[in-house]
């Protein structure tokens, strides 16, 4: 069985578990979450196969390593995607264990409603602020802590991103979608110059989306492309602060 809820939502987690979370994910509605159920394993690797999460649950009674296998090939478009294992037990060695086999974290069963929002909640918003910082600290170590150059690369980006996210909006509204694909070339080329993993992963699968004319999928990836950059353009102050404070240091 797969169910899936409020498609405008632009946060979308994915939960490979039975049936009986229906009525937990009814009752979800935090942090812009749009939930998508998988009751198989079968399911859920086609889903995966097909479609762009921000976050993946999945109980490990439903094949759970086989899955994040899956899910972190190279080849696929969510190998980036932050995944947690349901378990029925958790102790230190279960938790390594998984950890090892590629899971980032890992929830105890049964899923109840509060556990799922906070998990959402801290990796629609902790997580994303320590992934731009962590790329911050990635492009001062290559430019050899020379904070006036990642400094202008920054205001940079934060004046070119949104105008071109707005332009591929346009393009994509007037269906030209030639333009649309080299405004999303151009951003995947800036995310990769500065290690942004969560709008290159976004904009890499806008870019496939485009490249195999299945324009009626586009409008999702877009979303996810937009609210990747909605979320660097937000924590502008972060990460200006922690330029300001890594100068500090270095003085």
């Amino acid at each position: 069985m797969h169910s899936q809820f409020d498609e405008k939502k632009q946060f979308i987690t994915l939960l490979v578990a039975d049936t009986s979370a229906l009525p937990i994910l009814h009752k979800l509605d935090t942090c812009d979450s749009n939930w998508v159920l998988t009751s198989t394993p079968q399911e859920a690797v086609s889903t995966l196969a097909s479609k762009l999460f921000n976050l993946i649950i999945v109980d490990m009674a439903l094949d759970g390593l086989k899955l994040i296998a899956q899910a972190q090939s190279t080849t696929s478009i969510n190998c980036h995607t932050p995944t947690i294992a349901l378990v029925d037990r958790l102790d230190l060695a279960l938790r390594k264990q998984l950890i090892s086999a590629g899971f980032d974290d890992c929830l105890l069963k049964p899923l109840n409603a509060g556990d799922l929002g906070e998990l959402v909640k801290f990796w629609c918003e902790k997580n994303a602020l320590d992934s731009l910082l962590e790329s911050t600290e990635t492009i001062l170590s290559l430019f050899r802590r020379n904070n006036g150059v990642v400094l202008s690369l920054y205001n940079k980006l934060f004046e070119e991103l949104p105008e071109q996210v707005d332009a591929i909006s346009v393009a994509l509204n007037t269906e030209q979608y030639q333009l649309a694909f080299d405004t999303n070339h151009k951003i995947i080329g800036s995310a990769k110059i500065c290690y942004l993993k969560d709008i290159e992963t976004s904009a890499n699968a806008l870019e496939q989306c485009l490249s195999q004319k299945s324009y009626d999928l586009v409008e999702g990836y877009f979303s996810m492309l937009r609210h990747s950059i909605t979320t660097f353009i937000n924590h502008r102050q972060n990460i200006l602060e922690y330029l300001d404070g890594q100068l500090s240091d270095k003085q």
